[in-house]
Parts: C-alpha cells; sequence; structure tokens
C-alpha cells in the first residue's frame, strides 16, 4: 500500500484520518495500524475507500496494490472468503 498517496488523496479530499476511520467502520488505532502498514485492509474497506474518495479501479491498484498480479492474488483469496462465510 502506498501511505503517502492515500494521505494525499484523504487530504486533497478535506478528509481526516478519524473521519475515514468512522466512514469504515473502523477505531482510530485499527485504521492507523492498517495504514502503517502493521495490518492489512480488507478487499471490503478498500472498495469502501474507492468509494469515498471516487477512486477508479486503476487508482485503486496505485494506491493499495504494487501490480495487477497482487491484486489478482489478493481479489481471489478475499472473494473465496467471503463466499466460504
Amino acid at each position: 500500500m502506498n501511505k503517502n498517496l492515500l494521505l494525499k488523496e484523504m487530504i486533497s479530499q478535506e478528509l481526516t484520518q478519524e473521519q475515514m476511520a468512522n466512514k469504515l467502520d473502523l477505531s482510530d488505532n485499527s485504521f492507523l495500524r492498517k495504514l502503517n502498514g502493521m495490518n492489512e485492509f480488507t478487499l471490503k474497506e478498500i472498495r469502501k475507500m474507492e468509494d469515498i474518495l471516487k477512486m477508479s479501479i486503476n487508482k485503486s491498484r496505485a494506491f493499495f496494490f504494487d501490480d495487477s498480479l497482487e491484486y489478482t492474488q489478493i481479489n481471489t483469496k478475499q472473494l473465496k472468503k467471503e463466499k466460504s462465510k
């Protein structure tokens, strides 16, 4: 994840970290841990941020994934988890 890109986008849309955490139904600490790479954002959280920040898929990939292969692998794993619930 590219923390700097995400923070710049949030700033450009006048969203604080606390506001984003609230919109994602996360505690401030949980959001900060994910933002700092200690934990990973779920696919559901990423999709919610795409909606909140009005991001295209390509822009989202630049923010959250190193390349499209990683995106595909994570997306597939996450979808399998969601289907098994």
